[in-house]
């Protein structure tokens, strides 16, 4: 079954890939209204007498609403977020605090459980040893948690809060021209969960996380087609801006490995303008061209991984910037040889594409149901936070290390320039930051932590023991009465669901 955690329960139907200037009609899409999902936010500031230049609780309160009013326009209504209650905790000694002790505080004071759209966000003294940005890890837009930000920006408070919405990172996968590849976790710098760069906002929310998140007004926007290498077939089609309402702002590309009816794998193609949600995001202007990618205006094309989504980026030297925004001209080929991309032209708020992927039908493809997931439930199956550990600055000259803490996905904090990557050459300036944890182990029992695994820490359906003993064919009872004879069978069996 290809079923999705974190995605809401409704069945939507995608219209088929536009085959423009052929005459045929588009498949239209359908959906069952979606529901709007109810968020309440609590704030804990800590206060700590002997650090100066931290926010105020009106400070948090107004940077939480801020980053709340990103989440509700970037999932257009699906999330309706209200910030409840704000508290001040005060401590002489604020890094020596732990997340429990700050999380139980804030339980105690609220009265609340931080599980299903219940939310706490604990504002802690940047000073202090540790990650910018940390939070639980929820299974879809429905879920609650918790969030911790010491780098009181408007890009950490976003991207830390999208975990609890279950989504993961953002990441590049370096395919270089022998087809071999690299994964460099936060560098796709497009949308909110990626790595965070000096005071620029973060941009729209990316193609692969809408159709994650299960987004209203995907399915109208996007076009699909299933990838088949037998049968290639080249197809034209017209993309507005991503951060566009109206409008084809999505291809999704499909593929069936093992042609046993599910999805194995899904790509995306959009268009990233610069303009709109994105005007103020780094790729806009100043990252250009940043740790030796080229990041600017143009066609970006990704793959949704589990939570997680990778932006593919080329180059054709190993003099050359890696390149993760494809221009008019340029093609990018898949490195498994399954589809191709071809820009033909960008200009007057659309880009024109040439997709060779093989669909060749216009029919409408399903997004299929997936099995309910619960929200992460902190309180009910608790794991105690281990003493946390000062996290190192990141080295751009190796991968970015990964770690495990409590299910938490962490996140970079403010960087100057980090020099390249590939060259080895030593970056300047910046701000301390932290690789934070890309794996994590999640709490236990119901508990949404890890996103390798299902968001939902039910493991899988199986058969459960039959009820009573397996008699089989049995006669129970003869019973006669007036001279006829009457045989009762019964057979016992059971399912787990």
């Amino acid at each position: 079954m290809d079923s999705v955690p974190g995605r809401a329960r409704r069945t939507a139907a995608i219209a088929a890939l536009a085959l423009l200037g052929t005459g045929a009609s588009l498949g239209a899409a359908t959906a069952d209204p979606t529901p709007v999902y109810e968020h309440a936010v609590y704030i804990l500031t800590v206060e700590d007498p002997a650090i100066s230049g931290e926010l105020t609780e009106d400070g948090a309160t107004a940077l939480t609403r801020e980053a709340m009013d990103y989440w509700e326009s970037q999932t257009r209504g699906a999330v309706d977020i209200d910030i409840v209650d704000a508290m001040t905790y005060t401590s002489a000694d604020a890094c020596s605090l732990s997340r429990d002790t700050l999380r139980t505080a804030a339980a105690d004071e609220f009265g609340v459980d931080f599980t299903a759209g219940n939310h706490i966000i604990m504002y802690t003294p940047q000073p202090c040893p540790g990650s910018p940005g940390v939070a639980s890890i929820g299974s879809g837009l429905a879920s609650g948690g918790w969030v911790e930000v010491a780098n009181k920006v408007l890009a950490t408070a976003v991207h830390e809060f999208g975990h609890n919405l279950g989504l993961g990172h953002s990441n590049l996968r370096k395919v270089d021209p022998s087809g071999s590849d690299t994964v460099d976790e936060y560098y796709a710098l497009f949308g909110p969960m990626s790595l965070k760069i000096g005071n620029y906002d973060t941009g729209a929310l990316d193609a692969a996380f809408r159709w994650w998140a299960d987004v209203p007004g995907f399915a109208a926007q996007t076009r699909v087609a299933t990838i088949d290498t037998d049968a290639p077939a080249a197809h034209t089609v017209a993309l507005a801006p991503t951060t566009a309402k109206s409008g084809t702002t999505a291809v999704m590309l499909t593929l069936d490995a093992d042609d046993d009816g599910d999805i194995d794998r899904r790509f995306f193609v959009e268009y990233r303008d610069g303009r709109g949600d994105d005007a103020a995001a780094c790729y806009a202007s100043a990252c250009s061209t940043y740790a030796n990618v080229s990041y600017r205006e143009g066609i970006v094309v990704s793959e949704i991984l589990g939570n997680d989504l990778e932006v593919f980026a080329t180059r054709d030297s190993d003099t050359e910037p890696w390149q993760a925004t494809y221009q008019e001209g340029d093609t990018y080929t898949d490195q498994d040889g399954l589809f191709s991309v071809t820009v033909t032209s960008i200009g007057g708020g659309q880009a024109s594409i040439e997709v060779v992927a093989g669909a060749t039908e216009l029919v409408p493809v399903p997004v299929p149901t997936p099995d309910p997931t619960p929200s992460p439930d902190v309180t009910q199956t608790p794991t105690p936070d281990p003493t946390p550990e000062p996290t190192p600055e990141p080295d751009l000259t190796d991968e970015p290390e990964t770690g495990g803490e409590d299910g938490d996905l962490g996140d970079l904090g403010d960087l100057g320039d980090p020099g390249d990557p590939d060259s080895g050459a030593d970056g300047t300036g910046g701000d301390s930051s932290d690789n934070g944890d890309s794996t994590q182990s999640g709490d236990t029992g119901d508990e949404a932590g890890d996103t390798e695994a299902s968001a939902s820490g039910q493991g899988t359906d199986g058969q459960l023991p039959t009820t009573g003993t397996e008699m089989g064919w049995l006669p129970w009872v003869a019973v006669i009465l007036l001279g006829a004879g009457i045989a009762t069978m019964r057979e016992f069996s059971g399912r787990g669901e």
